[in-house]
């Protein structure tokens, strides 16, 4: 990993995909992680603690 100033940007990240087509299903296990897990995996890996909303 780089020490970079500013950096990692944390932001909002969006999962988006088209209505009409299935998604293959690595593509949706992937989904899957991240809609359950994601938040999560990146406070671990980043060592990152956002504020929660009171």
């Amino acid at each position: 990993m780089l020490d970079v100033q500013g950096f990692p940007l944390m932001l909002n990240w969006y999962v988006a995909h088209r209505k009409n087509k299935r998604l293959p299903p690595v593509a949706q296990a992937f989904k899957s992680l991240l809609m359950s897990d994601g938040a999560a995996l990146i406070e671990q890996t980043l060592e990152y603690k956002p504020k929660r909303a009171k």
